[in-house]
C-alpha cells in the first residue's frame, strides 16, 4: 500500500492499513524468511548485538522459539504479503520483552505503530502478561517514537546515559 495516496488523509490511509495487516503465529515454513529478514544490513544495524547471525544458529533459535510457551512470534503481513515480525519473550512471571521489526521498504508507513498495538493486544491475552518491555537501541529514534505512538512510555528503569532505552506498556485493568 502507498502510504502517500492522493486524498486520503492521515486517519483513513491508518484504517485502512488497519484492515489489510494481519497477524498470524510463526510456523515453522517462515524460517527461512526470518533468517533472510534478520540479516538484512539496516536490521542488523539497528539490532540489539550489531550482528548477523548463520543460519545453523537462526535454525537453532527459530526451533526453540516455536517450540516453547513463554514466547510468542508472530509474522506481520499487508494484503497477504509477509513484511515482518513481532516477538515476545518471558523476562519473569507477568513481564515480556517485544522484538519488532519491518523489511526496510514498508517502514516509516506508521505500519510498524499498527502492528505493535495489534501484537501487543494479542500478548497481553495470550501469555496474561502484565507488562511488555522494549529494550530500543538511544539512536534508534525512530523505534523509540513509533514505540511511543503505540502506547509504550519511558521506563523509570532507563537511564538517559544509556546505549539503551527501556519502554514499557502496562495491561490495561478490564473495565467493571
Amino acid at each position: 500500500m502507498n502510504a502517500r495516496v492522493v486524498g486520503m488523509t492521515r486517519k483513513s490511509r491508518t484504517l485502512e492499513s488497519t484492515k489489510l495487516m494481519q497477524l498470524r503465529k510463526a510456523i515453522p515454513e517462515d524460517c527461512k524468511a526470518i533468517f533472510v529478514w534478520r540479516n538484512i544490513p539496516a536490521i542488523v544495524a539497528l539490532s540489539r548485538s550489531g550482528k548477523t547471525v548463520t543460519w545453523e544458529e537462526h535454525c537453532r533459535w527459530f526451533q526453540s522459539i516455536l517450540s516453547r510457551d513463554d514466547s510468542l512470534l508472530f509474522i506481520v503481513s499487508l494484503k497477504g504479503t509477509p513484511i515482518g515480525q513481532v516477538r515476545f519473550d518471558r523476562e519473569d512471571d507477568r513481564r515480556f520483552e517485544v522484538s519488532i521489526y519491518l523489511i526496510p521498504q514498508y517502514t516509516g508507513q506508521g505500519l510498524g505503530v499498527l502492528a505493535l498495538k495489534k501484537a501487543c493486544r494479542q500478548a497481553f491475552r495470550r501469555l496474561n502478561a502484565f507488562e511488555i518491555r522494549a529494550t530500543i537501541r538511544a539512536d534508534n529514534i525512530h523505534s523509540i517514537s513509533a514505540f511511543k505512538r503505540a502506547g509504550f512510555v519511558q521506563s523509570e528503569s532507563s537511564n538517559a546515559n544509556s546505549e539503551f532505552q527501556i519502554l514499557s506498556m502496562k495491561r490495561k485493568p478490564k473495565k467493571t
